[in-house]
């Protein structure tokens, strides 16, 4: 053959193109992806199944065929977990057990594992928010509260639309409490209350036609005057932000020659109230917000006397600096600032220069706080020295200029898992793979299964006091249950996590 091709003229280089292609060998994961409803179980052949390495990332992805059956191939990888993409669903078991994902080794080429993926449907709440006429009330805020099942303490938000109309989607089984929330900004003319209700829902369940009944609130006018304002002012912005809760509502008003202002529909409650002057085009006076003090609406509000005092601002930059490298808000960092009264103001430093500002705030003492693990705040001094800082006075009047430097120290947990003596696993000298760990503390309950050798890893951890244990396999319900930690015994083990401390613990599974 090759002799009549080259005689054809065919150059040598185009038998080699025909020759096959040999692949390198591959490692592979097969199995299959369903759908749990009660107690059937139907193929899903709509959601991408995946492998991922835990050193290198995603390796592959899929769709299953009309079985639900996938088969995944890539380059051997020591470490690689199956997971899927599956928008209205979520993984409840691997193989049988409840758990999201399993790691397993498939370093060498051929078929590594076989992985069953059970998912459920995930719930919806919808209907429609009405006054006590039954009417339809746009804007009304909602909240949705997870207060039973796996996941507690779960918000979900949503804001009504013209029609009253809202949906909550994508939600897990469980106990939830619907209801308004009137803490997130108040509304001009009318506002709104309204109690909160209970709704239990299942796997998939669409709980429709819920009606969250709403009636008016007695609302406030404030009424006052502001003492000197820049001449020819006709127009101010006032800003009241609640003391307890953070609701604000601001809006520009009319002022007289005298600097007599109205501000109808307030709710009553204890506020701060800045001022920003308007200039004749609508604009507002840059850099003259200020602080004009406190009001209790309900108590007082009518005829108050405000001055227009000199801004007092607070500025300066802000460094950030993570002991895990590829951990951190790399679009900006906040911090607060924390009044005597309880006020907080929130601030933001974005970069790339992560300078922040702020004006109109009340004088006084302030603490800082900032959300995150392990936060240690620090300030430069005169000397361009970082020193420990946590609080800053700020005057009438006054530029505080404060360059601020937070360190994030993150800690992380490594276990390592033995199976319990006398077991299988034991004699045959076989690692405690797949096994489940709990870890329970600060109020929460967190479960994770080993690897293929036995060991987890955890990369961020966060500070507090711990209990943990291995078990062969275990439910959430079961570990959510005190006798069965008493029934483990010795091997319960108690350790702290502080931050920034990369922690080992090597635990002997319960029988």
């Amino acid at each position: 053959m090759h002799r009549n091709l080259i005689s054809a003229g065919i150059p040598a280089i185009s038998v080699l193109l025909l020759l096959p292609c040999v692949l390198p060998a591959q490692a592979i994961i097969t199995g299959r992806i369903e759908e749990r409803r009660g107690e059937r179980l139907a193929p899903i052949r709509h959601c991408t199944v995946f492998a991922s390495s835990l050193d290198d990332g995603p390796l592959v992805g899929e769709f299953p065929d009309s079985q639900g059956n996938f088969l995944l191939d890539f380059e051997p990888n020591g470490r690689v977990r199956v997971g899927t993409i599956c928008r209205g669903y979520r993984v409840v078991a691997v193989n049988g057990r409840e758990l999201s994902t399993l790691t397993y080794n498939c370093s060498q080429p051929g078929r590594c594992a076989d992985v069953r993926l059970t998912l459920e449907p995930l719930a919806v709440v919808e209907g429609h928010v009405v006054d006590q006429n039954g009417m339809p009330i746009e804007d009304i805020r909602l909240e949705l509260t997870h207060v039973g099942g796996d996941r507690p303490s779960r918000r979900h938000n949503k804001v009504s639309d013209s029609s009253g109309y809202f949906r909550f989607y994508y939600l897990p089984p469980g106990t939830y409490e619907l209801g308004p929330n009137t803490h997130r900004g108040v509304g001009q003319g009318i506002n709104w209350e309204g109690d909160s209700q209970r709704i239990v829902l299942g796997p998939g369940d669409l709980e429709s036609g819920v009606q969250v009944a709403m009636r008016p609130v007695e609302l406030i006018e404030l009424t006052g005057r502001i003492e000197g304002l820049p001449p020819d002012t006709n127009q101010v912005y006032l800003e009241l932000r609640e003391i307890a809760s953070g609701a604000h509502s601001a809006r520009t008003v009319q002022v007289d020659s005298e600097g007599r202002f109205r501000m109808p529909g307030l709710p009553g409650g204890k506020y701060r109230i800045r001022m920003n002057p308007m200039a004749p085009t609508g604009e507002m006076v840059e850099g003259r917000q200020t602080y004009l003090g406190s009001v209790e609406l309900g108590m007082e509000g009518a005829g108050r006397t405000f001055a227009a005092r000199e801004p007092t601002r607070l500025t300066g930059t802000v460094e950030v600096e993570w002991t895990q490298a590829d951990f951190g808000h790399r679009d900006g960092v906040s911090f607060q600032l924390v009044g005597e009264d309880g006020y907080e103001e929130s601030l933001y430093a974005y970069p790339p220069d992560y300078n922040y500002e702020t004006s109109g705030l009340a004088p006084g003492r302030y603490k800082l706080k900032v959300s995150g693990p392990g936060p240690k705040i620090s300030r430069r001094n005169r000397s361009g020295e970082w020193e420990p800082f946590d609080e800053v006075i700020l005057k009438e009047g006054t530029t505080t200029e404060l360059d601020l430097h937070f360190r994030f120290e993150l800690g992380s947990l490594n276990v390592f898992v033995r199976p319990a003596a006398g077991s299988d696993d034991a004699q045959q000298d076989r690692p405690a793979a797949h096994y489940v760990i709990a870890i329970r503390g600060d109020d929460r309950l967190q479960i994770y299964p080993t690897d293929q050798n036995g060991l987890l890893e955890l990369r961020y951890f966060t500070r507090g006091d711990y209990e943990i244990c291995a078990w062969r396999d275990i439910t959430r319900r079961q570990a959510e249950d005190p006798t069965t930690w008493e029934k483990a015994g010795d091997a319960v083990r108690s350790f702290r996590h502080d931050d920034g401390v990369d922690m080992e613990i090597t635990l002997t599974a319960a029988p």
